[in-house]
């Protein structure tokens, strides 16, 4: 069977140029000296250059592109080459640079070929920054999701092993008057029933408790807490509330946004040992179908985001990544057990919600929750 050849107007070359030119993927090609060439309309939507001052430039000039620019000459020796790369081309994600300076993932692919006996490197560029965010939050996601799963499993059993603990304990009590017998039985009461605190919490963490929601009015509910908030922050934090007590109102259960705002603003504190400012608030946000920005977790429709913003030390994205593990602390050893913000995660998510963290060194953190909107 022959190939399939499609019928082309007049003027073969200025139809594929014409097509290039249009193209909603960013175009560029440069020669054998990598000096750009061509330069299409996307590339300067994408990459900030317009034509007129991308043509000429040499590639490293004007994007930046690492993990490629590092051994560029040989990769694209090669596809100026005749070996196997020539032929295949090649395709790499990449940190490209704007006009601008700022950065962004790149996926692009690069393929030589011939012009009257010339050899050029043409390459379709996208910008996948989006896409490379969403596939992060799947991930986190989906390990969350496990980890939860496990902790669970383990946190009931162990609630059930305290609770046989606890009642032997009790009947042990009133069968001696020795004190010292008394303050051991005390000391070992104590510990267990703080066992069964961090078993609560696990339980919180994967989602296994049983919750009471019900409607409540989410900015009423932070000017409500707000002497308390107050009270946690301390005298040396600035503590500003920002919600709209006539509007707002999820299905939740109120005690337990109640413990995630305390528990935010111990956490924000904590973070500014000599002082600084706290944001308490609340604002409506609609997520669309197909929204690459929106967590992927959630489902198209309107939605609450509580935040409590910091202006503290902030995290690396290394410690912000792990931030809502189970666990996971920075604070010194017996000062914190690595449960509050995975206690965050996990009511957010039990309440058909999710949970976010922006942070950076010197920039403070931002903790938001992200919970369904009831219709007023």
């Amino acid at each position: 069977m022959s190939p399939v050849v499609s019928k082309l107007p007049e003027g073969p070359a200025d139809f594929w140029q014409a097509a290039v030119l249009a193209a909603r993927d960013a175009f560029f090609a440069c020669d054998e000296q990598e000096v750009i060439v061509a330069w299409n309309a996307a590339s300067a939507d994408v990459f900030g250059w317009p034509a007129e001052a991308a043509v000429g430039r040499r590639l490293g000039e004007t994007l930046l592109l690492g993990g490629l620019r590092d051994n560029a000459s040989q990769e694209l020796a090669n596809l100026l080459g005749t070996g196997d790369t020539a032929r295949r081309g090649l395709r790499r994600r990449v940190m490209a640079r704007r006009k601008d300076g700022s950065l962004f993932t790149a996926e692009i692919d690069f393929t030589p070929i011939d012009v009257n006996g010339l050899r050029f490197i043409t390459a379709f560029a996208r910008d996948i920054s989006e896409t490379m965010q969403a596939e992060q939050q799947l991930m986190q996601a989906q390990k969350l999701e496990s980890i939860g799963q496990l902790t669970g499993g383990l946190a009931h059993d162990f609630n059930n092993l305290l609770g046989i603990i606890i009642g032997s304990l009790d009947l042990l009590v009133p069968m001696t008057d020795d004190p010292l017998q008394q303050e051991l039985l005390s000391a070992s009461l104590t510990a267990a029933h703080r066992g069964t605190d961090i078993t609560r919490a696990l339980l919180s963490v994967a989602r296994r408790r049983a919750l009471k929601p019900q409607p409540v009015n989410v900015n009423l509910l932070i000017e409500e807490m707000a002497p308390l908030l107050r009270q946690t922050a301390g005298r040396r934090i600035n503590l500003e509330l920002s919600a709209n007590a006539d509007s707002a109102v999820c299905n939740i259960e109120s005690g337990g946004l109640n413990n995630v705002l305390v528990n935010l603003v111990i956490n924000a504190r904590d973070a500014m040992p000599e002082g600084g400012s706290i944001v308490v608030y609340a604002y409506s946000m609609e997520i669309l179908p197909q929204s690459l920005a929106a967590p992927l977790e959630l489902k198209p429709g309107p939605y609450l985001v509580i935040g409590v913003d910091d202006d503290g030390c902030g995290m690396t994205p290394e410690v912000a990544m792990h931030a809502f593990d189970p666990f996971f602390t920075t604070k010194p050893r017996g000062q914190g057990t690595g449960l509050g913000l995975a206690m965050v995660y996990g009511f957010a998510r039990q309440s058909g919600g999710t949970a976010r963290i922006q942070s950076a060194p010197g920039r403070g953190t931002s903790v938001q929750l992200l919970l369904p909107e009831m219709p007023a």
